[in-house]
């Protein structure tokens, strides 16, 4: 199958960090992010600039929003991260009362990325067995099709954990580089959401675009070939 255009049915959010400072403002939603401790920017994003934090500044929302409340259903969040030093760091979280969803790197001597999933009376994480460095970029993607979690790097392995009781909602709002104590040290790129969908591999293929990345005016850009239509669903041709 070919790389497919996951399109922007079912997408919650997309904030393509281009901002040199302040608010992140959401390209699609309603969402934008507020500034908390001057996060800074970085000329060297993977599409364009990218947001650029320390351990003391982070981005959030800060009520909870409904359209973040996954639920039982489909979902999907993915971003391009590099990390300036290797120590437990928060991507994004749903947290406050209580806990719904971490995305994390955890550090030394484990070196990995993971996710925290709380369910009704259930928790999942997910700790894959490989190792990933300081100074890269990384494309992560993680999602939930209603019986596991999972979780994959730059198109590469998939790692699951079986959860069959959804996400808890319990008030929680959502923060991007930052939970509690553990702030992100290093960049962030093109992140977004999808409620409802988790997204195919042909999906993800697409947005990794061969460890380029994606950005939004991408994703919303007419097709210009006759792949890009039949993938996009736009015709089918007769048998």
């Amino acid at each position: 199958m070919a790389a497919t255009n996951p399109g922007t049915t079912n997408l919650i959010s997309w904030w393509s960090m281009d901002e040199t400072s302040g608010t992140r403002n959401d390209s699609h939603g309603s969402h934008d992010l507020t500034d908390n401790n001057s996060v800074g920017y970085s000329s060297s994003g993977k599409v364009s600039n990218a947001a650029d934090f320390t351990p003391s500044d982070y981005l959030s929302i800060g009520t909870d929003e409904s359209d973040f409340d996954f639920g039982s259903g489909n979902w999907t969040i993915g971003c391009w991260v590099k990390l300036d030093t290797d120590a437990s760091r928060t991507i994004i979280a749903k947290t406050d009362s209580g806990y719904e969803f971490i995305i994390y790197f955890i550090g030394a001597p484990q070196s990995k990325f993971s996710l925290y999933l709380v369910g009704s009376g259930e928790t999942s994480e997910i700790l894959p067995g490989t190792t990933w460095s300081t100074g890269t970029w990384y494309f992560l993607t993680v999602w939930y099709d209603g019986s596991k979690a999972y979780l994959q790097v730059n198109n590469g392995t998939i790692y699951d954990t079986v959860h069959t009781n959804g996400v808890k909602e319990d008030g929680s709002k959502l923060w991007v580089g930052r939970w509690s104590s553990y702030y992100w040290d290093g960049l962030i790129d093109e992140m977004f959401v999808y409620k409802g969908k988790a997204l195919s591999a042909d999906e993800r293929e697409w947005l990794y675009n061969s460890g380029d990345g994606k950005s939004y005016a991408d994703l919303t850009a007419p097709a210009t070939s006759i792949k890009d239509i039949i993938g996009l669903g736009i015709v089918a041709f007769p048998r």
